[in-house]
This record gives structure tokens, C-alpha cells and sequence, in this order.
């Protein structure tokens, strides 16, 4: 695979070690070497490796956008969750009264894009489905703590 027959390491996500030379001009052949070649070499290497900085700087920066969106859906699981609670309390207690607001239907406004907003009554249901981005998206019981978990844990990296 290099030049030196020795095979290149790499990372967990592909990206080859660069190479530390402790003799230059062995490395080079000699002082009447030729050092074109391997001064090409090495400006390929560069090239890839800021080309992979650029993508991963990309991926990174979409990634840090969608942490609000992330967040709003948190926050209204929550509330979901919460809502249900005190319906199954209301459910179970003769204290609480039916005119309650969790025994009313859900009527929200939600976002479509930054500027138009669609208004939907939410039906009762014991999943809550997330969309995070195409072809992706999870499912998860309004009486699990999983989404709050893994949001927190992932937002202090």
C-alpha cells in the first residue's frame, strides 16, 4: 500500500496516519535525490487531509444547527409525557375535573419551515415518532425516559 511497504494505519473512520520521518534525507534517497516526487506526495497528502477537515467541519456545522430544533422537540415530548401523566392521574383521582386541560384535545401550531406554520390537533397516542433529518427517524413510548437521556448525554460532547 506505501511507498515503504509497510501498510498505512488508519483511524476508526478511514483517515491515514500521517507519517513522521525521523531522517529526511533518507527518506528522500539521499542529498543527490530527486525531491520532487516526494515533496508531490506529500502535497497530495495535504490536499486530502484538508479535504477531509473541510467535510468533517460541514458535517459538524449541520449537526450544531439542528441542536435547537433537537431541543424544541424535547421540551414538547416532555410536555407529552407530562400531559399523559395527568390524565392517567385524573383517571384514576375523583379530584380533578373533566373540563382539566389533559382531558382536552391537543391543538398545536407547528413549524413547516422558517415562515409558514400549520395548526393540527395532536391525537392521543403512546409513541411519539422523531423526524431527524431524511431517512431518519426513531420512535419512542411517551413513558420512556430514553430520548431525554440520550439528548442530554450527546449534548455535553
Amino acid at each position: 500500500m506505501s511507498t515503504t511497504g509497510k501498510e498505512i494505519e488508519t483511524n476508526p473512520r478511514g483517515i491515514p496516519r500521517a507519517p513522521f520521518i525521523e531522517d529526511v534525507q533518507a527518506h528522500v534517497g539521499g542529498p543527490d535525490a530527486e525531491v520532487e516526487s516526494t515533496l508531490r506526495q506529500f502535497q497530495q497528502a495535504i490536499a486530502k487531509y484538508r479535504y477531509m477537515e473541510l467535510n468533517l467541519n460541514q458535517k459538524k456545522k449541520g449537526l450544531l444547527e439542528k441542536i435547537p430544533d433537537v431541543g424544541k422537540t424535547l421540551s414538547m415530548v416532555k410536555y407529552l409525557k407530562s400531559r399523559r401523566s395527568s390524565k392517567d392521574e385524573a383517571s384514576k383521582g375523583d379530584d380533578l375535573d373533566e373540563g382539566d386541560a389533559a382531558s382536552k384535545p391537543l391543538t398545536t401550531t407547528f413549524e413547516l419551515n422558517d415562515t409558514l406554520y400549520a395548526e393540527a390537533e395532536v391525537v392521543e397516542n403512546d409513541t411519539v415518532y422523531l423526524w431527524l433529518g431524511v431517512s431518519f427517524s426513531i420512535s419512542n413510548e411517551t413513558k420512556s425516559e430514553r430520548v431525554g437521556v440520550a439528548y442530554r448525554s450527546n449534548r455535553l460532547m
